[in-house]
């Protein structure tokens, strides 16, 4: 008799990765730290634009050219504040800069520095005032988990890196 032939499907392919709305980044050396990550897991959505000792006021005309020119992603990342601390008015100017119909992610800071509380409450001000804007806390993730930081109190380690992707990732719609 001949053997049983068994035949077995193929496995099914993985499920393709979410579709993330395109997503501007800009920020400072902390962006600069986690940007190989979040490229990582957002692909071609991410458009990163990071300094080391970038301020805010640093980039408003610099969001204003960008959505002038169409190349602002509907999702804008913000981290600001390490360097230096900055007014409501500047704020507000970025966030008009940036216009009402795109979502703006405030990522909050830490930093010892004497500015921290002063950043984290205009961000937090600023969420409050803005119906597209969401404040995001990684200063509590940092200070909740041991090993995101490094010794300087406020750069990434790479576990940080994955931990601040993993927060602002969660934060930015599909599609």
């Amino acid at each position: 008799e001949p053997a049983p032939t068994t035949t077995t499907a193929p496995p099914a392919p993985a499920p393709a990765p979410p579709a993330y709305r395109p997503t501007t980044a800009i920020g400072d050396s902390v962006l600069v730290g986690a940007a190989p990550v979040l490229a990582h897991r957002l692909g071609g959505a991410l458009s990163v634009d990071a300094e080391v000792g970038r301020q805010l006021a640093d980039v408003v005309d610099l969001v204003a050219a960008k959505a002038a020119e169409g190349s602002l992603g509907a999702v804008v990342v913000l981290h600001l504040g390490t360097n230096g601390p900055f007014s409501g008015g500047e704020i507000d100017e970025l966030m008009a800069a940036a216009g009402p119909d795109r979502l703006v992610l405030l990522v909050n800071v830490l930093v010892p520095r004497r500015w921290e509380g002063e950043v984290n409450a205009a961000l937090a001000a600023a969420a409050g005032r803005y119906p597209n804007a969401r404040l995001v806390d990684w200063r509590s993730l940092a200070t909740s988990e041991a090993g995101l930081i490094r010794d300087d109190g406020y750069h990434l380690t790479p576990n940080g890196a994955e931990r601040y992707a993993d927060l602002l990732v969660g934060q930015i719609p599909e599609g």
